[in-house]
């Protein structure tokens, strides 16, 4: 995930975008996705459901509610669950906001696609970068 990292008085973003790794029913990689590069910050290191037959079954976000004219963040981190059960993160999210609820892949599905809201450059007003995401899921038979 790119993440622009807290920059003190200046207008933090936070989560910028996504970037996904699929991988084949072996577990190699095969090619990497993203819906939008995102403008700010930087990419932390990638995570991986490991193993054979294991795929990316859910997601929740670390969302900032609104700060009423103040610095405004939004998405500030993503995490996962495998088809094993495992949650994986990446370690570079932001420290604002709470927890969502999860987002789940139904049985015998995984995620398998994304796209993501993002805010543009407001020039001067307050930046929020990522403010959104929609997953598809597909069957992993």
């Amino acid at each position: 995930q790119r993440v622009e990292s807290p920059c003190g008085r200046c207008d933090d973003t936070a989560l910028n975008t996504l970037e996904l790794i699929c991988g084949d029913r072996h577990g190699s990689a095969v090619r990497r996705i993203r819906s939008y590069d995102g403008l700010w910050g930087g990419w932390g290191e990638s995570t991986f459901c490991s193993g054979l037959h294991n795929y990316l079954q859910s997601v929740q976000f670390k969302i900032e509610s609104d700060q009423r004219g103040r610095d405004d963040t939004a998405a500030n981190d993503s995490r996962f669950t495998c088809t094993s059960g495992k949650t994986i993160q990446a370690p570079n999210g932001a420290p604002w906001g709470d927890w969502g609820s999860w987002a789940e892949c139904s049985q015998s599905t995984a995620i398998c696609g994304f796209a993501i809201r993002f805010e543009p450059d407001v020039r001067g007003g307050d930046d929020t970068a990522m403010n959104g995401a929609r997953f598809a899921c597909c069957s992993t038979k």
